[in-house]
């Protein structure tokens, strides 16, 4: 029948009826519209899980290896409307690329430029200073601390009134303690938030061409 296509017909389409009926039961939602779930399953499946596999190997996860890896996850949702003309289902949610705009510094719209809140600026400062570190030493937390996964201290915090920049110490990925950063209100490091959906769902029925058509 014509019409707009129900959540699950567009599971089946995307990953094939065996892998829909699992997917559906790991990110259950409720007919016919339930693309906030189908939203957090891409998600996980297209970016979060899959990084997460490749960095379970052995470059990443050996000491004697050269490949450290640092994993994030970004839970900030913006205090900013963004345009809502072009992306009105971002607005009070967390949006794919939205940290971008504080690792460039840049909060200008088609409108004009976004208020940011005093947080937010404390935020820009951190996910900068992470970034040039790691871009300058392969290394977010800096020349001068070791890629040790036991750092996991805070020694400063962007907190909401603003006050402190840098820099809860960003731990380096291992398989063990599965340690990730989270860029949230505060800034902490967490353990693997999807640990269960990617174990269980998607590294066992695996990350295929045919998965990637969405």
């Amino acid at each position: 029948s014509e019409g707009p296509l129900s959540t699950f017909e567009i599971l089946v389409d995307t990953y094939g009826l065996s892998d829909a009926q699992e997917v559906s039961k790991t990110y259950p939602f409720s007919a016919p519209d339930g693309r906030v779930n189908v939203s957090r399953a891409s998600t996980d499946m297209l970016f979060y899980c899959s990084l997460r596999n490749i960095t379970r190997g052995k470059p990443y996860n050996d000491a004697q290896e050269s490949a450290p890896a640092y994993l994030y996850r970004w839970e900030h949702v913006p205090s900013y409307k963004t345009d809502e003309t072009s992306l009105p289902e971002c607005y009070t949610k967390v949006c794919h690329g939205d940290e971008l705009r504080f690792v460039f510094g840049n909060f200008t719209g088609p409108n004009g430029t976004f208020a940011i809140s005093s947080f937010e600026e404390s935020l820009t400062k951190s996910v900068q200073n992470y970034w040039v570190s790691f871009i300058k030493h392969g290394n977010p937390n800096g020349a001068t601390t070791a890629h040790d996964r036991t750092e996991s201290s805070v020694i400063g915090s962007a907190k909401r009134d603003g006050s402190g920049a840098s820099e809860v110490v960003w731990p380096r990925y291992s398989h063990a303690d599965d340690a990730i950063m989270v860029f949230s209100d505060p800034i902490a490091p967490s353990a693997s938030i999807e640990a269960s959906q990617c174990d269980n769902l998607w590294d066992r029925i695996g990350y295929l061409r045919r998965h990637m058509k969405i």
